[in-house]
């Protein structure tokens, strides 16, 4: 899934939701983030019918935030996780769709834990909410609320769904177990082999002899496994274990 198919389901939205009651279904989590000068909430609104995304709070001095692009608001986000964070906004929108869900879509949020770019300097780690309403004229419209909490380091990324404002962790866990993180392009496929073994907890002898292979030869991949995914996440992982560990908390459902 790309950022294409995220559009094309977000047009869908906006037809499907063409038939609810707007003041039956106002959402009423947005009150929760009215405060002032407490917290930085950076806010946007993005009217799916008219493709128009617009910040509509202050930037709060962030030098490297869009104002006008929904593209380039998902391009802030870390390029090693935009891919995934694109792939799971999309089903979460699909799910919203779904005939027996649109009706009390207002009972449902989105919310994300991810390095987001907002200045030259780096990534901040944040809370992302998404939260959809339906406009005046019955179309489908989108509220990113950004919270930036630190600069990012090594922070595992998160994905919840939440229902009345609380996680609901069989839905979250549902949407996760639909989308993958793409191995393919950063591991060989022996590579990715090896590494499915740690991420099962597997040593490096334990693999050897379950390959049927030395145990030094599985120190060099596991080394090579490193390397590669401590480039790709731009993090510095002791060992191919830490790096599977870091895999887990990002990827894989509890």
């Amino acid at each position: 899934m790309n950022y294409h198919e995220l559009n094309d389901a977000l047009k869908k939205a906006d037809l499907n939701f063409s038939g609810v009651d707007r003041f039956a279904c106002s959402n009423k989590l947005s009150q929760v983030f009215i405060t002032e000068g407490i917290i930085d909430i950076l806010i946007w609104k993005y009217n799916v019918q008219n493709n128009d995304f617009k910040l509509i709070s202050s930037n709060f001095g962030y030098t490297a935030i869009t104002s006008s692009q929904f593209k380039k608001f998902l391009d802030s986000v870390k390029p090693c996780f935009l891919d995934y964070f694109t792939d799971f906004l999309a089903s979460y929108i699909k799910f919203l769709t779904l005939r027996e869900n649109i009706k009390n879509y207002s009972r449902y949020q989105f919310q994300s834990f991810v390095p987001i770019r907002l200045d030259s300097e780096g990534y901040y780690f944040s809370t992302l909410y998404v939260i959809s309403e339906i406009t005046e004229t019955k179309g489908l419209e989108l509220h990113f609320l950004l919270i930036p909490l630190k600069r990012h380091t090594d922070e595992p990324i998160t994905f919840n769904v939440l229902r009345d404002g609380k996680k609901d962790d069989p839905l979250t866990k549902q949407l996760k177990d639909r989308i993958a993180f793409s191995l393919e392009k950063i591991l060989t496929n022996e590579q990715i082999d090896i590494f499915n073994l740690l991420l099962k907890g597997y040593s490096y002898k334990k693999t050897a002899f379950y390959l049927n292979k030395k145990p030094d030869n599985i120190l060099k991949y596991n080394r090579r496994i490193n390397h590669r995914l401590s480039s790709h996440f731009d993090i510095d992982f002791d060992s191919a274990n830490d790096a599977a560990r870091y895999y887990r908390n990002c990827f894989l459902s509890e």
